[in-house]
């Protein structure tokens, strides 16, 4: 993770143990890294029609497709 958003990792596993709470250089790094996701990052909500999305809803999506795929068999 610290290499993909230049934040150090012992920052990152401060946060994953409860001792830090993510703040603006940790939450502006993961929206650059994944753009995508954003505002439902900050917000909780997604917009698709303005390409922000959720990693649930992606999953929901790819499996719908998937389901769909199979129907035609």
């Amino acid at each position: 993770m610290e290499e993909l958003t230049g934040v150090k990792a012992a920052s990152w596993k401060a946060i994953c143990e409860g001792r830090q709470r993510a703040n603006e250089e940790h939450l502006s790094a993961i929206a650059r890294c994944w753009p995508g996701y954003a505002l439902w990052l900050l917000t909780g909500r997604t917009q698709a029609e303005a390409g922000q999305t959720s990693p649930e809803l992606e999953q929901l999506e790819a499996l719908q497709r998937s389901l769909g795929g199979q129907r035609d068999a």
